[in-house]
């Protein structure tokens, strides 16, 4: 029997992910720890990301049309430095044991962070909680469809809200976990047919 307490939930870009990860967050009211990506605006325009560590201070800035460097995402110079902060962070929540783990997102950039990919996936092997949101473009997400403790959303598939924040309810619960006899995968699907 697979232990599932990994959620991944996917999508094409701007189609509502990080939208429905602070909204069910809100409905759950349970206490988490985690990392989020924010956006840095001027004027209305993004201009770069930074990284925040629930329960720490400031944003760490990974991204920015500012930043000096060889290493560039687009019209972004990249500092990789956020990611081994961020990664120091998630290992020292892992003996805490919080209900919940969030991360919103990975995306391309984080491909080239070692020590924090490192991180997320022993996150995912400690059987805490986690919901972590991964661009379909991020080279990570083929590492994530290998893993058989995941269930995996698609927003591009399917209207996701409530059976997601069914299951979130489930994993978070004193028990901790949803348990699928053929794994994860199957008792997604078996979930999206009942609710078409």
């Amino acid at each position: 029997m697979t232990r599932c307490v990994n959620l991944i939930l996917t999508g094409r870009l701007h189609c509502g992910k990080s939208t429905l990860v602070r909204r069910m967050l809100r409905q759950l009211a349970v206490d988490f720890m985690g990392v989020l990506c924010e956006p840095i605006l001027c004027e209305k325009m993004v201009v770069g990301y930074g990284l925040r560590m629930v329960e720490r201070a400031g944003l760490h800035v990974f991204a920015h049309v500012d930043i000096d460097s060889t290493r560039r995402f687009g019209k972004y110079g990249v500092d990789l430095a956020p990611f081994d902060r961020a990664a120091d962070y998630i290992l020292s929540c892992l003996p805490r044991r919080p209900r919940l783990f969030v991360i919103d997102e990975i995306g391309a950039i984080e491909s080239a962070a070692s020590n924090y990919k490192s991180a997320v996936n022993g996150l995912l092997d400690s059987n805490i909680a986690t919901l972590i949101v991964v661009q379909k473009r991020a080279d990570y997400m083929q590492e994530i469809r290998k893993r058989h403790d995941v269930m995996l959303f698609d927003l591009d598939d399917h209207p996701l809200g409530e059976p997601m924040l069914t299951l979130l309810k489930e994993i978070t619960n004193a028990n901790g976990c949803v348990d699928a006899e053929r794994g994860c995968r199957d008792e997604v699907q078996h979930r999206h047919n009942l609710d078409e």
